[in-house]
């Protein structure tokens, strides 16, 4: 166990390189930063690791990397992020893949995890101009997620539905949303929450669709042509 925790400590030293170099941390908050990312380590190699305890690291991260986003904007530190920029928010994943590893059943977990990296996701989006490739290797990682989800909870109706809003809301994809839709409702024919949110969908798409013809001029053009074929 000693090994492997020394191994994973002896993996953030350009990190933490990178944060003294900064300026963003002293030798002192370092040897902290060790101290307490020691102990979490050590907790989490446990037999049965508690999910009190992934939470708790996660919690810990989250805190560090925002003083960092706050130590970085007063240094005035700008350029090319480099990988102490980076290396908190990896931790933050490595560190939900393994609490979902020890508690896959957890559904709440899962929820945390995938509202995490959506989180993230849009962050990153509005603070930098991504091409659209690179936008929709964002949308995958959080569809690649609700698909894990979704695996493991197939009779769980929340993450059908939030599933399919996220294709319909965010990623503007109505045929995908519909699908999960259905798909949910293929398992789940009872589920009153997948009904009401596929049908509000679908009026939400008809309204869209109205509105598109709408400026279009699409149904005033038709309207047009008829009077002129009545008129001849």
């Amino acid at each position: 166990m000693a090994e492997t925790i020394q191994f994973k400590l002896e993996g953030m030293i350009p990190e933490l390189e990178d944060f003294e170099q900064k300026g963003i941390f002293s030798k002192d908050e370092i040897r902290l930063i060790v101290k307490k990312r020691s102990s979490f380590e050590y907790l989490l190699k446990a037999r049965q690791p508690q999910l009190e305890d992934f939470t708790r690291y996660i919690e810990y991260e989250s805190n560090l990397d925002m003083l960092r986003a706050k130590r970085r904007q007063r240094l005035g530190i700008s350029g090319k992020p480099t990988i102490s920029d980076k290396a908190i928010k990896k931790r933050i994943i490595s560190i939900y893949e393994r609490a979902v590893l020890k508690h896959r059943g957890n559904v709440d977990l899962w929820l945390l995890y995938i509202d995490h990296v959506k989180g993230q996701v849009k962050l990153e989006l509005s603070l930098e101009k991504f091409q659209l490739q690179e936008q929709l290797g964002h949308y995958n990682v959080v569809m690649k997620l609700y698909s894990r989800a979704i695996q493991n909870f197939p009779r769980s109706d929340i993450f059908w539905i939030e599933a399919a809003k996220f294709e319909f809301e965010v990623n503007g994809n109505e045929r995908n949303a519909r699908k999960l839709m259905q798909r949910g409702l293929r398992l789940n024919k009872k589920s009153k929450k997948i009904w009401y949110e596929y049908c509000k969908m679908e009026l939400i798409f008809a309204e869209r669709i109205k509105a598109r013809r709408k400026i279009l001029k699409i149904d005033q053009e038709s309207n047009g042509s008829d009077n002129d074929q009545d008129n001849s």
